[in-house]
């Protein structure tokens, strides 16, 4: 497996940007938020690694992901999830 990818944890990063703005406008549970980051942080670091764990990462993208679907003020944040996890398996396959 390749060494840690730069591009990946950036277009995590930008998943947990995204679920806090969407949560200080309300559109997202604030609790529910709480646990999609934690997912997603864990996938950040994962990603950092030398030698990251492509399926813990997609692992976590996952469960962070299910936390949202049938949310319709969250769809395009499902698109979002979509983008990251082509990118994470792009560059870590």
């Amino acid at each position: 497996m390749p060494d840690d990818c730069p591009q990946c944890y950036r277009a995590l990063e930008q998943l947990v940007q995204e679920i806090r703005t969407m949560t200080a406008k309300n559109y997202l549970a604030s609790n529910v938020a709480a646990k999609m980051e934690v997912e997603l942080q864990a996938a950040i670091a994962e990603s950092k690694k030398d030698s990251p764990d492509l399926k813990s990462i997609l692992g976590k993208l996952n469960s962070a992901q299910t936390l949202i679907e049938g949310v319709t003020s969250a769809s395009g944040l499902l698109s979002n999830f979509a983008e990251t996890t082509t990118i994470v398996k792009r560059h870590l396959t």
